[in-house]
């Protein structure tokens, strides 16, 4: 038996998937956080590092299978949601997700965010790159259909009015 409703948040990094991940969670008061890029530390779902790129070389076929086991705990039912943030969220079966929240921000305010947040020179051209090139939400356009996805901007859009917007759209679903 899954969840009720799982909700994925993808996004350039330094576009507000974890924080707006948690408040959700805190907003509903029935849910679960996930950030998939720190399970993918804790669980050892990776097969390496990337010196270059600064990151882990993920496993993929650990990691889907790690997100099914999660998914569909056997005999276990629950109610309300799980939030999953990462730019990873491609890689999850859109079978199993009701609603995919793609963020966006203007590429000179995620410049600021990231240069906040202590990334080098080299890693902040490359994520505002992928944000002007909308990899992100390419990437869930093609995994997971227009129909399932919501694009919020969070240079314009605050944490609250995101939250807001994030709920009526579940009351759609």
């Amino acid at each position: 038996m899954r969840l009720k409703k799982v909700i994925i948040i993808s996004g350039t990094p330094g576009t507000g998937k974890t924080v707006l991940g948690k408040a959700l969670v805190k907003e509903g008061k029935k849910g679960e956080h996930l950030e998939l890029g720190e399970m993918i530390k804790k669980e050892g779902l990776y097969l390496g590092y990337d010196h270059g790129r600064d990151t882990l070389i993920m496993d993929e076929e650990k990691f889907r299978e790690k997100i099914r086991e999660i998914m569909e705990r056997e005999g276990e039912e629950k109610e309300g949601f799980l939030v999953m943030d990462g730019h990873v969220s491609d890689l999850i079966s859109k079978d199993l997700v009701d609603l995919v929240i793609v963020l966006k921000c203007n590429p000179k305010v995620l410049r600021e965010r990231l240069k906040e947040k202590g990334y080098f020179e080299e890693k902040i051209e490359e994520n505002v790159e992928a944000e002007i090139m909308e990899i992100c939400l390419n990437d869930a356009l093609e995994a997971f259909g227009e129909e399932k996805i919501l694009v919020i901007d969070t240079s314009i859009n605050s944490l609250e009015e995101a939250v807001e917007i994030v709920i009526e759209k579940l009351l759609e679903c």
